[in-house]
Order: structure tokens, then sequence, then C-alpha cells
């Protein structure tokens, strides 16, 4: 009887497991995608679970968009809206929007004339900006909401992404 039993209750085992993995499949996705929209001069939040999408206006055409790691803040950067997206002549700007007011006016923060990509620290206390204009990655203390620091790197860096917590710029 002892082997009968163990048959019933592996079976029910791997059916109760088979059914889990389903469930897991089919539940889809869940969070937010954000989108910067430079063309538009917006900024989309995009429902994955629904595909509600929600656009705000911003007053920069933003090129790239990071979430803090505690979720609250969507970084933005980007030229001016009303300036041309290589030219010298436009001023670019960090966003800090509100993610639980997205339509909530953004803080802005100078970031040089061409910001091209931002990552945050693992704290969030941090956020650092390549700046392709003048060749730098733009260090801007978050709670300050001021430039820290900058430090100097190639020829136009433009692509910026977070490796065991110190920026990395491809080449």
């Amino acid at each position: 009887m002892a082997p009968n039993f163990a048959k019933a209750a592996f079976r029910a085992l791997c059916v109760w497991g088979l059914s889990l993995a389903f469930h897991a499949a089919w539940a889809g996705p869940s969070g937010f995608v954000y989108t910067a929209n430079e063309r538009d001069g917006s900024i989309s939040e995009v429902q994955l679970h629904s595909g509600q999408v929600r656009t705000v206006k911003v007053d920069i055409a933003p090129h790239n968009v990071q979430v803090s790691p505690d979720g609250s803040t969507l970084l933005a950067v980007g030229v001016s809206a009303h300036g041309s997206h290589h030219g010298a002549s436009s001023s670019g700007q960090l966003l800090l929007l509100n993610l639980a007011d997205l339509a909530a006016p953004p803080v802005a923060v100078p970031a040089g004339e061409h910001p091209a990509h931002v990552v945050t620290d693992a704290t969030g206390e941090r956020a650092f900006v390549s700046d392709s204009s003048t060749n730098v990655v733009r260090v801007i203390d978050l709670r300050q909401r001021a430039e820290q620091a900058q430090i100097p790197t190639g020829d136009y860096p433009h692509g910026l992404r977070l490796s065991r917590m110190r920026p990395v710029i491809p080449s």
C-alpha cells in the first residue's frame, strides 16, 4: 500500500507543479515600462498587465529615462524641447519626475549641453549623466539637486550603464 501512496503523492505534486507553472505563464507581466519620446517632448508610462498608456509632456526632448532604485522617481535627460537635438545652442536638463504623480511639475537640474543617458547609483543618492558635448560624465547629487563632479571621458560619451556600483561608458 505504501508504494501506491507514494505514486499518488508524486502525481499530486506533479499536477500541482504544472498548475503553478501554467498559472505563472498566464499571469502575464506586471509593473511599468517608461519611454522617452524624444520627438514628441513627452514621457509615456505603459502599464504592462493592461497595456494602458499614460503620456505626459515635458520641457525637454527626453533621450533617456531611468527609474530610481526605490521606484519613487523617474529620471529623464534631454535637451530643451525648443532647441536642436545635436546643436550646441541648447541646454540640457535632468528632470526628476514623481512616479506617484507623473503629471506633477518635475524638478529640473542643469545637465550640460547634450545629456545623453542617465543611471543612478544603488542608493539613489547620485545620478551619472553622460554629456556628449563636453566629453564628461556629470555626477549629480540628487538630494542637493546639484552637480557634484565631472569625470572626463573619451570623445562623445553617449551610452552609460552601471556595473558593480561604478558607471561604465561603452567605447
